[in-house]
């Protein structure tokens, strides 16, 4: 059985990014929330300082426009982690039916983290 997962805390625009693992919670860093359509419209440029951006709601991406690759974390409707995609190029779409919501994070953050590493083979 995997036990990993997220946590956000959300304030206001700004929510705070933990992973959960059998080791314990961890610190990923700050993600700028995108609730409205504009917001989601400008999506990753949108994130500031940030380390990534939260769509919400939100079941498909894109990159076109984008230079470098990133990381995705699918989340249902109870936040809770269902699904990622690690490196995810440029110019090219993603679509989960079963999300409501996604992070986008630089490429390497999940690795750098574990998560490729017990997702791999349990969540496509």
């Amino acid at each position: 059985m995997n036990h990993w997962g997220v946590r956000l805390n959300r304030y206001r625009d700004l929510a705070v990014l933990i992973a959960k693992s059998p080791c314990g919670d961890q610190f990923l860093g700050q993600v700028k929330v995108a609730s409205t359509g504009w917001q989601r419209l400008m999506g990753w440029r949108n994130r500031g300082l940030c380390l990534g951006v939260w769509l919400i709601p939100c079941n498909s991406i894109h990159t076109f426009g984008m230079r470098e690759s990133i990381d995705l974390l699918w989340l249902n409707r109870d936040r809770q982690l269902i699904a990622i995609d690690c490196a995810v190029r440029p110019a090219s779409c993603r679509y989960r039916h079963d999300a409501y919501s996604v992070i986008e994070l630089p490429a390497g953050v999940l690795a750098g983290h574990g998560f490729t590493k017990y997702y791999k083979d349990a969540i496509t």
